[in-house]
């Protein structure tokens, strides 16, 4: 009788990864399309805008408009899911400037102030968004690019190489 109950467990065993095998390739497959260096705008100015740095070990790097020189919050990071078209972003860590002057911004700035010195530090935080994504493709209005819909915006993949903006 062990024996008998030994084969129905493994066929029922074999029938249960035979059925959840396919999603499990779907979501490695959507995980790697979004690997890489991405920008809310396609081209670069002074410094970045918004990015995202998506790796393959499942982390990534919300890096804060740079042309924003007021920002104080620097970069956040974490670890990322996708299922379906959704994109599930765990931040559990950012980068910020501490103390320092708002002045009149000089240089390259995008903003209307800029803060001068402060200390950058990194500080624990806890925060989860879901967001909306459609499948990435070549844009229409730059070939050599490819956009994806994120949320309510576009991001263009710069670079297949996520630490392109380091």
């Amino acid at each position: 009788m062990a024996r008998r109950e030994r084969k129905s467990f493994l066929l029922r065993t074999q029938l249960i990864v035979l059925l959840f095998l396919p999603s499990i390739l779907v979501a490695q497959k959507e995980k790697m399309d979004i690997i890489g260096f991405w920008q809310d705008m396609p081209v670069v100015g002074s410094g970045y805008s918004t990015t995202y740095q998506f790796f393959e070990d499942g982390t990534f790097v919300y890096g804060h408009n740079q042309m924003d020189c007021a920002d104080s919050i620097l970069q956040e990071s974490g670890t990322f899911s996708i299922r379906k078209d959704k994109l599930k972003l765990k931040f559990n860590e950012r980068k910020v400037l501490i103390g320092g002057l708002l002045i009149p911004s000089t240089g390259s700035c995008g903003s209307e102030f800029e803060l001068q010195g402060g200390t950058e530090t990194r500080q624990n935080i806890k925060r989860k968004e879901i967001i909306s994504i459609d499948k990435a493709q070549i844009d229409p209005d730059y070939d050599y690019l490819v956009r994806m819909v994120f949320g309510n915006a576009f991001l263009w993949r710069l670079s297949l190489d996520p630490n392109q903006g380091n």
